[in-house]
């Protein structure tokens, strides 16, 4: 692989060239200062045929974390949730000017990472489309208030909703298999927030009891108006 960097706002990147054309991309947020070491071990394995995009020089708990969290132990630092801003900088600048530097066309950009740079990598899913694959290595999906809304696990509702009708299945008709499945996909989409949009939310409901205090129909129609 031929190696080349550059810093785009004091974050400092590596691209490994597979030297072909149209190879995936692989972009990897990195707690090491290079990526040396992996993509050489990607080359002794046999996967050199990918264009590896190493982002190192990452303010950790804050780049690669969705919203605030406390320390989790004594002495540690705070988690500051700047997710939505580094994605910015990296799908807004970071990628372009990589893509300048490959020869041909991805055949597709993956996002890879370790620890809570695997949280970020599920996260950007949710916020992005420029991604068609990510790898979550030993993610840290016990960050509070991260939870899977993603396809799989609609999937697994749909298949717990087979499981529970069993044979009486096959009397529903089209119409209402459709609404079953429609049901089954779309159940979490009030999900997909953040937490800083949630908290503007309940701010614009003035008061943090009104969802729990309301009556059906109001609750129906204060969702009407904040959707």
């Amino acid at each position: 692989m031929n190696k080349e960097q550059f810093t785009t706002e004091e974050k400092k990147i590596c691209l490994y060239r597979a030297g072909e054309e149209n190879c995936p991309m692989i972009v990897l947020n990195h707690f090491g200062k290079d990526a040396d070491g992996i993509a050489r071990d990607i080359i002794i394995q046999g996967g050199a045929r990918i264009d590896l995009l190493c982002v190192y020089g990452l303010n950790w708990n804050n780049d690669m974390t969705p919203w605030y969290c406390p320390p989790v132990m004594k002495g540690d630092a705070p988690y500051t949730g700047g997710a939505d801003e580094y994605l910015k900088l990296l799908t807004g600048k970071i990628i372009p000017k990589a893509l300048t530097l490959i020869s041909g066309k991805p055949d597709f950009i993956g996002i890879a990472g370790y620890s809570l740079a695997g949280l970020f990598a599920l996260y950007s899913l949710y916020h992005t489309d420029i991604f068609s694959r990510a790898a979550s290595m030993s993610g840290s999906l016990w960050f509070p208030d991260f939870t899977d809304h993603s396809l799989l696990h609609s999937l697994d509702v749909l298949d717990y909703s087979n499981k529970i009708l069993g044979d009486q299945v096959w009397a529903l008709n089209t119409l209402e298999c459709y609404v079953l499945v429609m049901a089954c996909y779309l159940h979490d989409v009030g999900m997909g927030i953040s937490r800083k949009d949630f908290e503007v939310f309940e701010k614009e409901l003035e008061s943090k009891g009104t969802l729990k205090e309301s009556h059906s129909i109001a609750e129906a129609q204060i969702i009407r108006e904040q959707h």
